[in-house]
């Protein structure tokens, strides 16, 4: 039986703001990758992985399979899917995008605080003995549902060019969401949890 992956995190930055600037998580991402002294965007050709030859000679390799966003209602949800990538052997995301909903407004229905919430993570799972560890990014964006709506033409420039994309909502809710018919024709592949239906 296979063991289950132990993954950690690496580096991360968060901030809060009333303008999801996508600019701004990509220097965030690249300033990370920096500090962790590998290049900017870890390699550019797709495919399974890409060893990171400045991180220890090939000790560390950097994902490059698909770009995977996912949308949670609540917090439970957004630790479900935090689990389910940690959990991941062998086809790890490169880029894990996840959108989580709340309610952040008064009785007037007025968004109060900062709009958005971001943070940005460097992870790293650890490989068995004879393999190298595996470094991949977590992109996390809360917002009230109110602007949920616009984070469809928000995200799209985040995800990482010449991969596959994967939109996975866990919850059962996608027939009704206006977030889900947008972000439907940005992505290549869809996958719902059947027991939510």
């Amino acid at each position: 039986m296979a063991q289950t992956p132990v993954t950690k995190p690496v580096l991360a930055a968060a901030w809060q703001s009333d303008a999801l600037d996508t600019g701004t998580i990509h220097d965030e991402l690249n300033r990370l990758w920096t500090q962790l002294g590998g290049p900017h965007h870890g390699g550019d050709a797709p495919g399974e992985m890409v060893a990171e030859q400045h991180f220890g000679g090939g000790g560390l390799m950097r994902a490059n399979t698909l770009n995977l966003l996912a949308v949670a209602n609540d917090m439970r949800e957004a630790s479900l899917i935090q689990e389910t990538i940690a959990g991941l052997r062998d086809f790890l995301p490169s880029r894990t995008i996840i959108l989580i909903t709340y309610d952040r407004h008064d009785l007037d229905g007025e968004v109060t605080g900062p709009r958005y919430d971001v943070r940005v993570e460097l992870k790293e799972q650890i490989g068995d003995k004879d393999e190298a560890n595996l470094r991949f990014e977590v992109i996390t964006i809360g917002a009230d549902r109110s602007v949920m709506g616009h984070l469809a033409s928000l995200v799209t420039p985040l995800l990482a060019a010449d991969l596959t994309d994967f939109l996975w909502w866990p919850g059962g809710d996608f027939a009704t969401s206006a977030l889900f018919e947008e972000l439907l024709p940005v992505v290549d592949r869809l996958i719902v949890d059947t027991a939510q239906l």
